[in-house]
């Protein structure tokens, strides 16, 4: 009987530490995929913050290389603080051209729900065909977002001075 029971002892305790063994196995192969499974999915954050940095890399560099194109873009923009250089720069026009400038009115729509507002000028030139052509075409070149909305040329007589009017429209920004 005692040896009955010491066999029943021991076989109870190896089955005890066999079940104690086999918990343990457990919960470390339990934390090991765990563990497993946090790093693929590092892994993957981290290859998703990778592409992104890439991508942003990749935006900076073309935000650059387009920013003299943004300036520029900008620039063509007649903005009502630079009502004045424009103007100046009409009377440099008539200058070159040899044409005499008469700015007779000019005006800017008001429009405040639009960023984007339009400035016209009516002009009077006057003297030969040559300079009045020049002037046009100077007038088309400007580094402003102009448009010629209308251009008349008159002559009195045969031989009589030439006047021209001309209607300029400039995208101004407020």
């Amino acid at each position: 009987m005692k040896k009955h029971k010491l066999i029943l002892t021991v076989i109870f305790g190896i089955l005890g530490n066999a079940l104690l063994v086999l918990l343990a196995y457990l919960f470390i192969f339990q934390a090991i995929q765990n563990s497993y499974t946090s790093l693929l999915a590092s892994h993957e954050q981290f290859a998703v913050l990778k592409k992104k940095e890439r991508l942003l890399k990749e935006l900076e560099a073309t935000v650059i290389s387009k920013q003299s194109d943004i300036n520029r873009i900008n620039n063509a923009f007649l903005r009502s603080t630079d009502i004045v250089t424009f103007v100046e720069t009409l009377e440099r026009i008539a200058v070159i051209s040899g044409a005499d400038l008469t700015i007779n009115s000019a005006s800017t729509s008001l429009n405040d729900e639009e960023k984007i507002q339009h400035s016209v000028f009516d002009l009077f030139l006057d003297g030969t065909f040559p300079e009045i052509y020049q002037y046009i075409t100077l007038l088309e070149n400007i580094p402003f977002h102009a448009r010629i909305l209308t251009a008349t040329i008159n002559q009195n007589g045969h031989t009589g001075p030439i006047r021209s009017t001309v209607t300029v429209d400039v995208l101004t920004l407020k």
